[in-house]
């Protein structure tokens, strides 16, 4: 795998410039390309040039250099979002603190991540809820400094965490904020392949709509996720927007809701998410309203 070539060529696209306005006093265009295929090796001189193009340390680039240090990475990071997926703090806590002290995670995504990650650590494990959220914060502030293709979709992610976290201690003046600047994150950021974090989003803030009563948003941000997830093929979250789609036009006495309830319940029996089928199972009976 040539890292360095998918690399820049990542960051060529994100910065929405062609090979041929890449390589205009740096290189022929077709080197620019064996570049991104892995066919050619650029020079220092060459390999700076592109990266100042890109507006980009050179550091960045260079860490990829190390096949070694690129898969490793990747695999931290797909364990630690894992383990963040399961609710293991134990096991974030661990694989946190055996790399946020290494030298090649003090550049680039790695240190905000790593941070970011410490953060909920300390809130959900440690019940340190003020730290935590500081944590988040450094961590938000450091991630926007960083000019890496990754780096807008983490900014997202710690500022979805930070809504979450201010929901979880009553702060929701202060959730409420922090969604507001999800959403325009995300409709600036139309060209990233986000969909399954628009649905985590859409989630999360029907969620935080409903527990405060206002079912008109809830129901509003429910058809958003359903619709994105049905675009994108993705069944995560979707039963639960289906169950709150239903919910909500049961507290608002819109007809329809059998069927969004009869689809949360499908798409949980696929899953095999017993937990969640008996719940909503339970739930239609008090809700299912009679079409009229």
């Amino acid at each position: 795998m040539n890292n360095i070539g998918e690399k820049i060529k990542l960051l060529r696209q994100e910065s929405g410039i062609t090979q041929k306005q890449l390589s205009d006093g740096i290189c022929d265009r077709t080197f620019i390309s064996k570049i991104e295929k892995g066919l050619v090796h650029p020079s220092a001189d060459i390999l700076n040039k592109i990266c100042n193009k890109l507006d980009i340390p050179l550091d960045q680039l260079e860490y990829y250099h190390s096949e070694e240090n690129y898969e490793y990475t990747k695999l931290l990071i797909a364990d630690i979002r894992r383990s963040v997926q399961k609710r293991d703090y134990e096991r974030v806590n661990s694989l946190v603190s055996s790399s946020i002290h290494s030298p090649h995670y003090q550049v680039g995504i790695m240190k905000p991540f790593l941070l970011w990650n410490k953060g909920l650590v300390l809130f959900y494990l440690n019940k340190e809820n003020d730290r935590a959220i500081s944590l988040l914060q450094d961590a938000l502030e450091q991630i926007k400094q960083v000019p890496h293709t990754d780096a807008k979709e983490i900014s997202i992610e710690i500022t979805l965490s930070l809504a979450i976290l201010s929901i979880e201690t009553g702060n929701h003046p202060q959730a409420e904020d922090y969604f507001i600047q999800v959403e325009q994150l995300l409709n600036k950021a139309r060209k990233l392949s986000i969909g399954s974090l628009r649905i985590k989003f859409y989630y999360n803030i029907s969620t935080f709509y409903i527990m405060k009563c206002q079912y008109d948003k809830g129901l509003k941000f429910t058809q958003l996720g359903i619709k994105e997830g049905k675009s994108i093929n993705k069944l995560d979250y979707l039963g639960d927007l289906y169950y709150h789609q239903g919910l909500c036009k049961s507290l608002l006495n819109i007809n329809g809701n059998k069927e969004d309830f009869e689809n949360a319940l499908m798409i949980f029996n696929i899953q095999e998410n017993q937990v969640l089928y008996n719940y909503v199972k339970e739930k239609m009976k008090k809700y299912i309203l009679t079409e009229s």
